[in-house]
């Protein structure tokens, strides 16, 4: 019997963990710069989604970026490197915490960014607000109840989509005037969730950058083969909270009365059809 799409994610993600945790301290080369990833810090080597994401941000000259979920420090350090004046990072783990700090340092844009630990937006002062706001989410969803066995884990793996339930519901409040807000995730994670949270607090989803890549999978002892989508959406505000109603299990189509088209990719693309 083909596993569900729920399990092929989650087979995906404990084999790419495996992977990240053996491999140890190793250099990267991503988007023609070098990078430190540190043993127990997500490593963008394991997947295109990192690149697809940070090629594609918008970064405001002289703007402000908050990123969460930081993992070695590519997205921040690049943005600050492509015009942006500050940046804060976030991230839970102090692995990660340091190895930001140490790309940061290792090009040269030490002063412009700082980084905290915290989860989400917890470590952020209330009256902090940014121009650009990007989570490379972990989009695999598992029970409510599932204990993570490191910090490497949390970059893979979120419990009941509450880390990215916490994004939806309060990144409207972290967007200076004019502000953007993206979310990186996988076609493989917790998507009907999404597109209903997304919904339920007045967001319509656009595909900013998307990327295929094959991947395979070991699930009860066999081999399965798929083509994952990695993919950056932005969080598109069309309407009140009050007056959007989400619709459960849909992914496939806007929520009603916000209308929307499939564009090219260049043009970005609402996600209302597959």
């Amino acid at each position: 019997m083909k596993p569900s799409w729920g399990g092929l994610g989650q087979a995906i993600g404990r084999q790419s963990l495996v992977a990240s945790r053996t491999a140890g301290e190793r250099m990267v080369v991503l988007l023609g710069r070098t990078w430190v990833v540190q043993d127990e810090v997500y490593s963008p080597a394991c997947s295109p989604s990192t690149e697809v994401s940070t090629a594609a941000l918008p970064y405001p000259t002289g703007g402000t970026l908050l990123e969460i979920g930081s993992g070695c420090g590519i997205t921040a350090v690049h943005g600050l490197l492509h015009g942006l004046a500050t940046a804060v990072a976030v991230d839970i783990s102090p692995q990660a915490v340091a190895n930001t700090r140490l790309n940061a340092e290792l090009h040269g844009v030490t002063e412009q960014l700082t980084v905290l630990r915290g989860s989400v937006f917890e470590p952020l002062g209330a009256d902090d607000r940014f121009d650009l706001v990007f989570w490379n989410a972990p989009f695999i969803e598992v029970a409510d109840d599932h204990v993570h066995d490191g910090a490497l884990s949390a970059a893979y793996f979120d419990p009941g989509l509450r880390g990215v339930r916490a994004f939806v519901g309060g990144v409207r409040s972290r967007l200076a005037q004019g502000g953007r807000a993206f979310l990186g995730f996988d076609d493989i994670g917790g998507r009907a969730v999404l597109g209903d949270l997304a919904a339920e607090h007045g967001w319509r989803l656009r595909i900013a950058a998307s990327e295929a890549a094959p991947r395979r999978a070991l699930v009860n002892g066999a081999a399965v083969e798929i083509e994952v989508d990695h993919l950056l959406f932005e969080l598109v505000c069309d309407a009140p909270a009050a007056l959007v109603r989400p619709k459960s299990g849909s992914w496939d189509a806007c929520p009603a009365g916000l209308g929307g088209s499939r564009l090219s990719h260049d043009e970005g693309r609402d996600h209302v059809g597959s």
